[in-house]
């Protein structure tokens, strides 16, 4: 596609067309999905009744022998998302998600992880300029804020403790997503030490977090989100050659599509390991009134902007989750 033909598709998505999330559920591990030939049969949730409202950002806990999701829900009549979260019985909902997390920026993608006993969960604030770990203190909906971790615009930070240390991956809102930045630390509550080559990755197509990384056969993966066409397209796996706190190399290794016959067609943006399960989100592109709405009130602002005029010269802009 031309240069020229960019814009007036870039406006056209923007204006009439917006993402609509979903999160499903697949009863096999998270290293299937490096089978190059298989094929997941994805169990999902119940769509929101709320028109223009979905959840996305899946992330599982299992606490006590029940299974928890946490996940973002966003409406677009609302100004910002926040985390939800319900406990999950036989591929389903046991009840109504209830609001567990909420501040005054937009919240999601919920990362959520066990350490020494204790269930913590490091939520997507990059509004606030900050990445933020929250401490479980009564299950399932009261969380604390325990400390800030980092004070940057970080994206879908995720974290692992692999080989002696804990990594936190994330992307900078600033880049779109098209670079991969990772700090260390001997624990999570830092002091986290960033990586010496930041950014580690430049790629739009497979930097930006999409999950939980995990460690099959003594080897760690990393799930991404392909965002070098459109925001939420698929996702990838990277294979984790070399991480070390002055070296890193990574290659793509699986690539994720979204089921083109099924109910959310136009992509997947989160592979998460929950056990013996997998959590996914997909979405589809709709039309939304509230959207339209939205749209069109920030693209009055952003026309009152001279100095923000270049945004419409890049691709489709990130819904967001």
């Amino acid at each position: 596609m031309t240069h020229g033909l960019r814009i007036p598709r870039l406006l056209y998505r923007q204006v009439f067309r917006r993402d609509l999330y979903n999160v499903g559920l697949v009863h096999a591990p998270i290293h299937r999905f490096l089978e190059p030939d298989w094929r997941p049969e994805i169990h999902w949730l119940p769509q929101r009744s709320q028109p223009g409202a979905f959840i996305a950002d899946p992330f599982g806990i299992e606490f006590e022998g029940k299974r928890y999701l946490l996940c973002e829900y966003f409406d677009y009549g609302e100004p910002m998302g926040r985390i939800v979260g319900g406990e999950i019985k036989d591929a389903a909902l046991a009840d109504d998600l209830e609001d567990v997390m909420a501040g005054p920026c937009h919240m999601s993608y919920p990362f959520a992880f066990a350490h020494e006993g204790q269930l913590f969960c490091i939520p997507e604030t990059s509004r606030a300029n900050e990445v933020a770990l929250y401490k479980m203190e009564a299950f399932p909906s009261r969380w604390r804020k325990e400390c800030v971790l980092l004070r940057l615009d970080a994206v879908d930070p995720s974290i692992i403790h692999y080989d002696g240390r804990w990594w936190l991956f994330y992307g900078l809102r600033s880049s779109n997503g098209a670079e991969l930045f990772v700090s260390h630390a001997k624990s999570p509550c830092g002091p986290w030490l960033p990586h010496a080559k930041q950014p580690i990755k430049r790629d739009p197509g497979s930097s930006r977090p999409g999950g939980t990384p995990f460690v099959h056969e003594g080897r760690l993966y990393r799930p991404a989100q392909d965002c070098s066409e459109v925001y939420g397209r698929r996702l990838v796996i990277n294979e984790v050659l070399e991480l070390s706190p002055g070296d890193f190399e990574e290659r793509v290794i699986a690539v994720v599509e979204p089921d083109k016959n099924g109910p959310y067609p136009d992509g997947l943006h989160t592979l998460s390991a929950f056990g013996e399960m997998t959590l996914v989100d997909g979405k589809r592109e709709q039309f939304i009134w509230a959207a339209v709405a939205r749209s069109a009130r920030n693209l009055w602002r952003r026309a009152l902007k001279p100095e923000r005029s270049a945004e419409l010269r890049q691709v489709a802009g990130y819904p967001p989750c």
